[in-house]
């Protein structure tokens, strides 16, 4: 008979009172040991013939004695004499035990040494190497980590991320949470707080109880930990409660805290002693992790058969019964109460489940495999020798003689199913396989409670029942109301919104912040945001996800319909145009500027606003192919017939030039090369495009969040652009052609309008880029067709509307005459430039100024206009060294002095900002409004005399003729109403009246007929005045203009007008001037008219100068193409336009043959005054030349360089200035700086051919001696022909 002697952990211990206690509920293990003994020695199929037995040893819960146990097992257990002795033959096999892991590993430091198996059943060690540390040490139980993954599930399942932790505080509570901890943290689970409990409460230290009291108080009362941890052994349980009891006796406060327990393996629910009545209603609910176990019956039967005194060798079993039905056996030396006597009677499935329970425990359940496996490894031995000697290769198995270390062979290998059909094995660590029972508990008002299976772990199961957990079965503490309890550091961040941490918390504390925009969040507390997938959108809550709409740009839609309208409906317009163009094809202003090309570019702009129908509708294959190119195409074929339009105007006016090789290329050839070679190029493009990554349809579904758009991919963005750029690069080539042409002399010349068009069509496309780009969606689509449509409006507008407008509105404009109009020049006025250039050349040839020294100059059109002059002037300025002037004969520019202009406004304008410069400026024909102007401009010289002469000439002209009643007609402006001022007191000292004062506008404005029909009606009633016969006209050379055409509005036929006898006395600054059609008007009107002119001298050399200029007299000026063409009413050839042959300018016309309104041949005395400035010039700079060479001579100063010279240098030689021209006469000025002299009394005599001559009558002259200031030579004068030669008489 073989014996199994098992040593049995039985833990006591003393608790407040000095009292031997015992804890009742382990007194299972012992019966679950007797049990499964029982049952093998009753089974005849394990060893037949040989019990099993067992001793039972206590450890008192104490190293020292654990230690002491298994000495005495090892080496006394022939004379020791045990608790519980059912074997005869003593043969120590293997050991069971023990319960804590303090007691198995102090037992293994021994029994490793002897290779005595060890199964241990409820304990988990520290050091995950420890097992292979000790070959001999078998675990009964599961691996700890899978407990470690189930205390994580479940917190993940309930979504409890804020957890309290009680441990008990030794090694393994440090083991235990440094282990869990990195877990917690990974899975985004937080310890709200960590509280240690003494695995022995001292209870005389009554401080430390007192803080542990306290904190536990504290964290019982936080609101957002609802979930407890609880690692530690058994006896944890007992402390906590005896701590929760000293903080509160009567369970009032502590019982309605509502927390969710959850319990490791090695606790169960014990009391002890005096505990029963405590209750454990804290921890209902509570779900607890325990061993895995199964009920069976057989062992619920072998319970309830426990009877007093059922075995006379269990010396555990006295205290086991006494303490737990709480009676005592009879002791004669003890009086006792007679109802405290253990009757026999009492029954075990009478006690609670705190002190005992009758289904089978974990622990017990071990315990009883325990025993199996031994049964069974020893069935194998004996089945093995059984083999052996039936082979003859070996003797009779004698099991007394069996080596325990002999097991280790057949327990690695141990594989079989139990009685409760479940497999035992264990694994490479010698753990059992195996999971974990979830249980809850569940209390009851009576003390009692029972625990529920509610779920387990297991990590061997299949089919993803790794954890398990019934919900739905768990009873909660009474407090949450059977609802799921919470506990978290703060709410749950609801869907659309997510976690963001606190600075200086734990990571599960953290605020919720709404989701960003596209984003959505559609479960509690997730850390991040995520996007809806490509064909949905995040719905306003951002809590859930919402298809997007398919939308592209459709015919359907107000926007679609808007578009093809304007598209259709600006076809239409085209072909309306073309039509007309066709219709009037004979026609001048169709004929100019080449009809073909017109025609090509109507066509091309038809084509233009039909493409944009392309982009709109659904996507298709072979509309995503063709609308790109084909817009691109189609509009580079129409620029380049603008670009052909544009250089074949400038072709043509560089053709007129001598010599010009451009003349080949005049015609048709050119434009066709232009339009052919533009489109090939975008043809080229597009074929590449297509050949290499071709557009195609598709699915836009990021640009615009709600929309998934149906569109066309470019397929090479590079090849988009590059289409556009080509297209950009001939629009900038035809926009540059045409502001280089916009110039040209040419009435129906398209430049102008092209310039503009071309301006629009780069603003369109160049906005069009940035504005694509941060367009998304079919907004993307409408901008281009915008873009198409308002680019092509603005071709369409902008090249044809004024021809349109003409052909339609005003065919009488569509003539020849109209085709060959040009600008306004004032051919008289071009002599000014010529007696410049001729001064200039007389100084140049003459050696005695200024040797080796040539003067050149630069001639600026102020166009009548301030801005204008500002602008030049700071050209002048600052842009010299590369501004193209209009008239060059210089090559080392060095500005010295500035002559001009011959306005009084042109002049100051100039004046306000040379003068900061203090250049010299020398006026021709200005006087100022403020007779201190010179003062203030130091660098204001003027080259004619000062007004005031001319005011005493005319009241001594008045005063002669006894004219007392006289009108005025003056400019209305500033030096109008300054003349007026200054006039009126002269003339009413000196017993003249005005009989009236009529202003004349500076610059007529024709687009107002009521001033200008007032204005007409009150001077047709001044001429009527029979009384007033003397007017005076002061302004400006554009006076006569203005009036004269005021004039012919009221009295086109010139009969009633010419009629009136009227002495007009003309001030200064007024020329008989003609332009345009005024040429046939004639100047009948001033027959007889007395003007006052700035003195000059008539210099034969300079009459012969004019008679040597021809056609293309100089290269380098550029105002003589417009003035040979008006002066001489000729045409130069140009092949945009039709002219007859006669119309043409030949080169054989001589400036004599002009009328002089058109040019003058003598002298006037505005080019006298310009021809004095040019010497007062050559004279300043022969003074300091000649100066530097006397300093040189002397040794006083180097070589003078004249391109060093600064223009302020002249002030000094130019106040000092006197010397006498050619004709004789002296040049100096005044202290104003004005020119010393006088004015020049003219009469005009007008012939019939629309001719005239002014001869001079008289003079005035301020500095004559001999009363010589004024004179008149009467008889010399011919009066206007009503008067028949008799002195007029003008009085009232």
């Amino acid at each position: 008979m073989a014996l199994l002697h098992v040593d049995f952990t039985f833990q006591s211990c003393t608790l407040i009172i000095l009292a031997y206690s015992v804890v009742t509920k382990f007194y299972q293990h012992i019966l679950a040991l007797a049990f499964a003994v029982k049952e093998i020695n009753e089974n005849s199929k394990f060893c037949p013939n040989i019990s099993l037995g067992f001793h039972i040893y206590d450890s008192y819960y104490d190293a020292r004695m654990t230690y002491r146990t298994t000495l005495d097992l090892l080496f006394k257990s022939h004379r020791f004499v045990p608790n519980y002795k059912c074997d005869t033959q003593k043969n120590l096999i293997a050991i069971i035990g023990g319960l804590s892991a303090d007691t198995s590993f102090h037992m293994a430091d021994t029994i490793g040494l002897y290779k005595i198996p060890q199964l241990t059943y409820g304990s988990f060690p520290p050091d995950k190497n420890y097992g292979s540390q000790v070959p001999s040490f078998y675990r009964m139980v599961p691996n700890e980590a899978h407990q470690y993954m189930g205390i994580i599930s479940l917190l993940k399942h309930f979504r409890w991320t804020w957890v309290g932790l009680f441990t008990v505080d030794d090694n393994s509570g440090e083991h235990f949470l440094q282990t869990l901890e990195p877990s917690l943290s990974h899975n985004g689970i937080c310890l709200a707080f960590t509280q240690r409990i003494p695995q022995i409460p001292r209870f005389d230290d009554l401080e430390e109880i007192g803080d542990i009291v306290l904190n536990i108080y504290v964290h019982l009362t936080d609101d957002k930990a609802n979930a407890f941890m609880m690692y530690g052994e058994s006896m944890t349980i007992i402390w906590l409660r005896s701590i929760l009891f000293l903080s509160d006796p009567e369970n009032r406060e502590i019982s309605s805290f509502k927390k969710v327990w959850i319990i490791t393996t090695q606790i169960d629910f014990i009391s002890t002693g005096f505990q029963r009545s405590w209750g454990l209603q804290i921890f209902h609910g509570a779900i607890s992790f325990t061993i895995h176990s199964q009920n069976l019956p057989q062992f619920q039967e072998f319970l309830q058969g426990i009877k007093l005194y059922w075995t006379q060798g269990d010396g555990f079993f006295k205290d086991f019964w006494e303490q737990a039905f709480d009676c005592t056996f009879p002791n004669p030396g003890v009086p006792v109460e007679v109802n405290d006597m253990c009757t026999g009677e009492e029954r075990l499935q009478s006690l609670p489940g705190s002190v005992f329970e009758m289904s089978m425990t974990g622990h017990s359940y071990s315990i009883y495999q325990a025993v199996d496996i031994v049964a069974r490894v020893l069935q194998g031995i004996y089945l093995t020798s059984l083999k052996k000697r039936a082979t003859g290769n070996s003797g009779i198995l004698k099991f007394q003689d069996l080596k325990h270390w002999k097991l280790h062979h057949f327990l690695h290998d141990i594989s079989f199913n139990n009685s409760a059909g479940e497999t035992v094995s264990f694994t490479d660590k010698r753990e059992m396989r195996g999971g974990f029972d979830i249980m809850n508990m569940v209390t009851f008002p009576n003390k009692s409670f029972i625990q529920l299976k509610i779920g387990s772990v297991n990590p061997y199961a299949l089919d993803g029942g790794e954890f398990i957990i019934h919900e739905d079965m768990i009873m909660w503490p009474k407090g949450f109301k059977q609802v799921v309890p919470i506990s978290v550091c703060n709410d749950y961040c609801h869907p659309g919104n997510r976690k963001k941490r606190k600075e200086g918390q734990k990571f599960c504390c953290y605020n919720c912040v709404p989701c960003p925009e596209g984003k959505i969040s559609n479960q509690n507390d997730l850390d991040n945001c995520f996007r809806c997938p490509e064909d949905q959108y995040a719905n306003k809550n951002k809590n859930g996800c919402i298809p997007k709409l398919i939308t592209f740009l459709s015919y359907k839609e107000p926007l679609g319909i808007g578009l093809t309208s304007v598209a259709v409906l600006c076809s239409l317009i085209t072909i309306l145009v073309l039509g007309t163009f066709i219709k009037h094809k004979d026609t001048p202003i169709v004929k100019a500027n080449n009809r073909d090309l017109t025609y090509a570019l109507l066509i091309a702009l038809l084509l233009c606003f039909l493409s944009s129908l392309l982009f709109i509708g659904h996507p298709g294959q072979m509309t995503c192919l063709l609308r790109q190119p084909t817009f691109g195409i189609i509009f580079s074929a129409a620029v380049s017939c603008v670009l052909a339009k544009t250089t074949t105007v400038v072709a043509a006016f560089m053709a007129t030039k001598p010599g010009s090789t451009m003349r080949k290329w005049v015609g048709k050839r050119l434009s066709h090369c232009i339009v052919l070679s533009g489109s090939l190029i975008q043809v080229s493009i597009c074929t590449g495009w297509l050949m290499t990554s071709p557009p195609f349809p598709d699915l836009d579904m990021n640009s615009v969040t709600e929309e998934t758009i149906v569109q066309c991919n470019e397929g090479s963005v590079t090849m988009f652009y590059s289409v556009l750029g080509y297209m950009g690069l001939l629009a900038i080539a035809s926009f540059i052609v045409a502001f280089a042409a916009r110039k040209l002399p040419d009435s129906f010349n398209e430049a102008k309008f092209i310039t503009f068009s071309m301006l629009l069509f780069c603003s369109v496309w160049l906005s069009f880029v940035p504005t694509y780009l941060s367009t998304k969606g079919k907004s993307m689509v409408v901008v281009e067709i915008f873009s198409i449509l308002s680019s092509s409006a603005g071709l369409l507008g902008c090249i044809f509307a004024p021809k349109c407008y003409i052909i339609v509105l005003k065919p009488e404009l569509n003539n020849r005459e109209q085709l060959i109009r040009r600008k306004i020049v004032l051919t008289k006025f071009y002599q000014h430039i010529l007696a410049l250039a001729f001064g200039v050349k007389e100084v140049n040839e003459n050696p005695k100024f200024c040797p080796n020294i040539t003067l050149g100059f630069h001639i600026y059109d102020s166009y009548y206009d301030a801005r204008m002059t500002y602008r030049t002037t700071l050209d002048l300025l600052f842009k010299s060294h590369r501004f193209v002037p209009n008239y060059k004969c210089d090559t080392q520019k060095n500005l010295i002095a500035i002559i001009g202009g011959l306005s009084a406004d042109t002049s100051f304008h100039m004046a306000d900002t040379i003068g900061l410069y203090k250049i010299p400026q020398l006026t021709y024909g200005s006087f100022p409004p403020d007779k201190n102007y010179g003062s203030q401009v130091p660098s204001f010289y003027r080259m004619v005399p000062n007004e005031a002469h001319q005011h005493m000439g005319i009241i001594s002209l008045i005063k002669h003729f006894g004219w007392t009643w006289v009108g005025l007609f003056s400019v209305d402006d500033n030096s109008g109403e300054h003349f007026l001022q200054t006039l009126e007191p002269l003339l009413s000292h000196n017993g003249i009246c005005l009989a009236f004062t009529q202003r004349i506008p500076q610059v007529a404005r024709f687009d107002n007929w009521v001033e200008l029909h007032d204005i007409g009606l009150n001077i047709y009633v001044h001429l009527k005045d029979d009384k007033a016969n003397a007017f005076m006209m002061y302004g400006e050379s554009m006076m006569i203009i203005w009036l004269r055409t005021i004039l012919f509005l009221s009295d086109p036929e010139n009969r009633e007008i010419s009629s009136f006898k009227k002495v007009w006395i003309i001030t200064t600054q007024i020329d008989f001037i003609l332009t345009g059609s005024q040429r046939s008007w004639g100047l009948q009107i001033f027959q007889g008219a007395i003007s006052f002119t700035i003195h000059s001298q008539n210099l034969p050399q300079f009459q012969e100068f004019l008679q040597g200029i021809k056609l293309h007299w100089t290269q380098g000026d550029g105002f003589f193409k417009d003035f040979w063409e008006q002066a001489f009413d000729c045409t130069f050839p140009n092949p945009s336009v039709p002219t007859e042959v006669s119309d043409m300018c030949t080169g054989e016309e001589s400036l004599q043959s002009l009328p002089g309104s058109l040019f003058e041949m003598s002298m006037t005395g505005h080019s006298y005054s310009i021809y004095k400035a040019v010497y007062v010039v050559a004279h300043v700079l022969q003074g300091i030349y000649l100066t530097n060479f006397k300093k040189r001579a002397i040794g006083n100063i180097g070589v003078l360089k004249f391109q060093d010279l600064q223009p302020w240098q002249l002030h000094h030689f130019l106040h000092d200035i006197s010397f006498n021209n050619s004709a004789g006469e002296t040049v100096l000025f005044t202290d104003n700086r004005e020119m010393r002299g006088g004015f020049d009394i003219m009469n005009m005599i007008a012939f019939p051919n629309k001719s005239f001559i002014q001869l001079k009558i008289g003079s005035v002259n301020p500095y004559a001696l001999d009363g010589k200031e004024f004179i008149i030579n009467e008889d010399m004068i011919m009066w206007h022909e009503g008067f028949n030669q008799a002195l007029a008489h003008t009085v009232f």
